[in-house]
């Protein structure tokens, strides 16, 4: 049982201002920027904005639903200030807003509601979607340095093991399901209890979601690739996952799609617009276990996309429901998208 805060914990600690309003918080971690990214990773701002809300509301208040517009490219360099409004506190539902804002410049909002667990002698509906059956159980791991790539060097706050495309041969997109298993690197402290393991959840949902969507269409190419993931490399699952094909790295030839020259098709520009989650089981939530993803794109069109993700927990508990909304625009060959200067609009 970990008695000292894990890395991702320090990444998105936040602390509460001493000046200004009481419920005014900043993070006490670096924002990471993913390389050849336009901005600070979106997972940071989700992450530490239900975090600065948490705080304001009675320990008994869990997170049922988060909605974020990302709006501005966070910058590495400076420090997020995290303004809580409380909007409402009633005896099971408190709701509050939360805005993001760098140099007093707001890059992120969200509205998160909160719900008291209703008591298990009422009667009630339920219901849950099962954890899909044909996925290979997570790999075992060690927590050498060696068992990691893309963070640096150093240890990645969390893991992801990518286990395929499901349904890859048909020939509509949204059929397509792509299965991965993410968790925290690292033990969650006991002294950082539920709350820590929520907030690791919303940081990690982030990871690779509106790469669903040219996926699906078996576009591999960027013209700048992003890094957002942390692969455990070394370690395979179990077994082979014989209904699933590999997702292929930037730049592979493998079911690539191409334009009518033949050129392979390639993503010039990917950028989250907004961010839904919601939460299904948060008591149950343990995000430094494997927690199996189910990615998929039901609609993509005028230059943006639309991601749904699931999320379960090892032994098959619904945690989350996650939607997505971005921008993805496919390269033109006559042109080259500057992903450098300043923090630009995502708009």
């Amino acid at each position: 049982m970990a008695t000292q805060p894990s890395l991702l914990e320090q990444l998105l600690e936040v602390s509460r201002l001493s000046t200004g309003s009481p419920d005014t918080f900043t993070n006490t971690g670096a924002l990471w920027h993913p390389p050849g990214a336009q901005g600070i990773y979106g997972g940071i701002c989700i992450a530490q904005s239900l975090t600065a809300a948490q705080a304001t509301v009675p320990p008994n208040f869990f997170p049922h639903s988060s909605h974020g517009q990302f709006i501005l490219a966070g910058r590495p360099d400076e420090k997020i200030v995290f303004h809580v409004t409380r909007i409402r506190d009633g005896k099971s539902f408190a709701t509050r807003s939360v805005s993001a804002c760098q140099q007093e410049r707001v890059i992120f909002s969200a509205l998160i509601s909160f719900a008291t667990s209703v008591k298990s002698t009422r009667r009630q509906i339920n219901h849950h979607e099962t954890m899909p059956q044909d996925v290979p159980s997570p790999p075992r791991y060690n927590h050498s340095r060696k068992a990691f790539q893309n963070f640096d060097g150093n240890t990645p706050p969390f893991l992801t093991k990518k286990v395929g495309i499901a349904n890859m041969n048909s020939v509509n997109p949204h059929e397509k399901r792509i299965h991965q298993w993410n968790k925290a690197s690292q033990k969650i402290s006991t002294s950082g209890g539920i709350y820590a393991h929520l907030a690791a959840l919303a940081y990690i949902c982030d990871n690779y979601f509106i790469g669903t969507i040219p996926h699906v269409h078996g576009i591999w190419d960027f013209v700048k690739p992003p890094l957002t993931e942390f692969d455990v490399v070394g370690q395979d699952l179990p077994q082979e996952p014989q209904q699933h094909f590999r997702v292929p790295g930037s730049g592979e030839a493998i079911n690539s799609t191409h334009d009518q020259e033949g050129e392979r098709l390639r993503i010039d520009m990917m950028v989250t617009l907004n961010h839904t989650m919601f939460f299904h089981a948060p008591k149950a939530v343990r995000a430094d276990e494997w927690m199996l993803s189910e990615l998929s794109s039901h609609w993509a069109g005028e230059g943006r996309g639309v991601s749904m993700q699931k999320i379960w927990s090892q032994d098959g508990v619904l945690l989350a429901t996650c939607v997505q909304e971005g921008i993805v625009r496919l390269a033109d060959q006559s042109h080259v998208h500057n992903f450098g200067g300043k923090p630009k609009s995502r708009l």
